[in-house]
């Protein structure tokens, strides 16, 4: 079955019911004969398109309307109309507030791929549930960020923030940094030490870049060391009684910071090419001068006077 917008043929019917507006979704009578119910002809997400299809027109003739909220709209659509709802979502945000909220990181990137290219200000942010508590949030911070996050700045200016913060509004600033500084790492793993070979949430794969991918195995495991001390020290904020021992401070975040910038610089090092030293020619030693056949040089009579013949001369001459 094809699912091109324009290929499903329902209606939208509202009636009044006990003082309130119904809204059913029908199938259009001039396609499908009498007798079929919706749930014999559409799929739980074209039912779902259908729905956010609705919503959208009802949300856009509301002139009082400044903002919409979509809770995880993409719950069954396959990637054509998670594409197609992108899009439209990007275009709604140049006139009004579109908050989306969704556990669907490959649609997140297409409202953001497509809202840099309508120029429409995009902001992310980051709510999970650490150590069985929920409500942790990372202010422009996702998986999406990773190209903003190429250096260790974002960290930085958590760190600068921190320095001087009261305690309490510090350790919430520092474990911002620390995860700042994750996300830099993740971000040097896809582009600089995999050299941007496959990209997050794309279909691109760039082989011709493996050519250029150089791996140390020293580095990796550094890498891995310093990421497993971030998260260590981000879980340590939300259970400060049990690293109350070795919690963390501004002068913590500075290390990991300088350290980062110490093993960012290393795989461009890697790149660079060998230079090959090449070693001075030895000149090539005299080839002695054949005598005619059947006369010997003095030194080969005085060193051979037992077997006179012609001279033989040295094959590696």
């Amino acid at each position: 079955m094809s699912t091109e917008p324009s290929d499903i043929k329902v209606t939208i019917e509202t009636r009044g019911f006990k003082g309130e507006t119904v809204r059913q979704l029908v199938l259009n009578p001039k396609v499908f004969r009498p007798g079929f119910s919706i749930d014999q002809i559409l799929s739980e997400g074209e039912k779902r398109a259908v729905a956010v299809a609705d919503f959208l027109t009802e949300a856009a003739l509301d002139q009082r309307n400044n903002g919409i909220i979509l809770d995880d709209p993409v719950t069954s659509l396959d990637d054509k109309w998670k594409n197609i709802l992108a899009a439209c979502l990007a275009e709604v945000a140049k006139t009004r507030q579109v908050v989306v909220l969704t556990h669907d990181l490959a649609f997140l990137y297409r409202i953001k791929e497509r809202a840099e290219e309508l120029h429409v200000d995009i902001a992310t942010h980051w709510v999970r549930e650490e150590n069985g508590r929920p409500g942790f949030v990372y202010l422009d911070n996702s998986p999406l960020c990773e190209k903003d996050y190429k250096s260790a700045k974002i960290a930085s200016d958590y760190y600068v923030k921190a320095k001087d913060a009261r305690p309490a509004e510090q350790q919430a600033l520092l474990q911002q940094g620390f995860a700042a500084l994750r996300t830099s790492y993740e971000a040097l793993i896809i582009f600089e030490i995999c050299n941007d070979v496959v990209a997050r949430f794309e279909e691109r794969f760039s082989f011709g870049r493996l050519k250029e991918v150089r791996v140390d195995p020293k580095l990796v495991q550094e890498i891995i060391r310093r990421m497993e001390a971030l998260s260590r020290y981000i879980e340590g904020h939300s259970h400060s009684d049990a690293f109350a021992s070795a919690k963390p401070s501004p002068a913590t975040l500075f290390e990991e910071i300088r350290a980062f910038e110490s093993i960012r610089a290393a795989p461009k090092e890697l790149k660079k090419p060998v230079a090959h030293s090449t070693l001075p020619k030895k000149a090539d030693a005299a080839e002695p001068k054949r005598q005619p056949a059947g006369t010997e040089t003095n030194e080969k009579a005085a060193a051979d006077p037992a077997e006179p013949g012609p001279m033989r001369t040295n094959p590696l001459s």
